[in-house]
């Protein structure tokens, strides 16, 4: 019996350190993919302010309409290779793509999308005066923010800029939280392993001292007296068999 009851202990801690460990590793993580998104989602603003000042610089220094798809695909590239963005598609507003960052084959790529286009008419406004500067739209199935940028030459909208940031997720959060994670995993498994240590030492010991104990009575060892220093109802199950081979003592004179 005492076996099977430190058996069904040891399997309990260990049912318990398997939840907490899983349940404290789900926290940490989506408490790393929010911090990654919340600042991913920070970083992707300024670098659309950056990458719209730097547009519309080159498109103003080449103000041929054949000279601003050069201009436009090397300000990407510059961009791209210093870290600033991740990936930008540059669209006319028929919605023909003529500039793209290097991650990207422009002559591959279809135009502007359906869904790209409702998006930039929905929360973009018809003329500059009015303009908020940039949009943002998240895609939650891709984890993705797609800040949709107005350029405009002398007044007038003539391209739409989509970059793409891509948020936190799984595989980055656990590639930054690994090491915290692994220790919180180690420190829940060990205080598991002490708590069932100590429940296993003030439980499983007093009880295999009474069950012994009560073996010795029925095999006729009557002289037994038995101490539990523990307050509770073993010490009152310690006392009655101290008393019960007592009485059973004086009976058998």
């Amino acid at each position: 019996m005492v076996n099977s009851l430190k058996s069904r202990i040891w399997a309990i801690m260990a049912m318990l350190a398997v939840v907490l460990t899983v349940s404290c590793a789900g926290i940490q993580l989506q408490s790393h993919m929010r911090s990654i998104t919340v600042f991913k989602a920070r970083v992707g603003k300024l670098a659309a302010w950056i990458l719209r000042g730097d547009l519309e610089s080159a498109i103003n220094k080449a103000p041929a309409a054949g000279n601003r798809k050069t201009a436009l695909s090397e300000s990407l590239s510059s961009l791209y290779q210093s870290g600033t963005i991740e990936s930008v598609k540059i669209y006319s507003m028929d919605g023909r793509l003529i500039a793209a960052t290097p991650d990207i084959a422009v002559d591959k790529e279809s135009g502007l999308s359906p869904l790209d286009l409702f998006n930039f008419k929905k929360v973009m406004p018809k003329d500059r005066a009015s303009d908020p500067n940039f949009s943002l739209v998240i895609d939650k199935k891709t984890k993705t923010l797609h800040v949709y940028i107005p350029l405009a030459v002398a007044g007038p909208l003539t391209y739409i800029a989509r970059q793409d940031t891509v948020l936190g997720t799984l595989k980055e959060a656990l590639r930054q939280g690994y090491i915290f994670i692994f220790l919180s995993s180690i420190t829940i498994l060990l205080g598991c392993l002490l708590f069932g240590l100590v429940l296993a030492h003030s439980i499983i010991s007093p009880i295999s001292m009474l069950s012994q104990t009560a073996r010795n009575m029925a095999a006729g060892d009557l002289d037994l007296h038995i101490r539990v220093d523990t307050n509770d109802d073993l010490r009152m199950l310690a006392d009655s068999l101290n008393t019960m081979a007592i009485q059973l003592k004086k009976k058998a004179r």
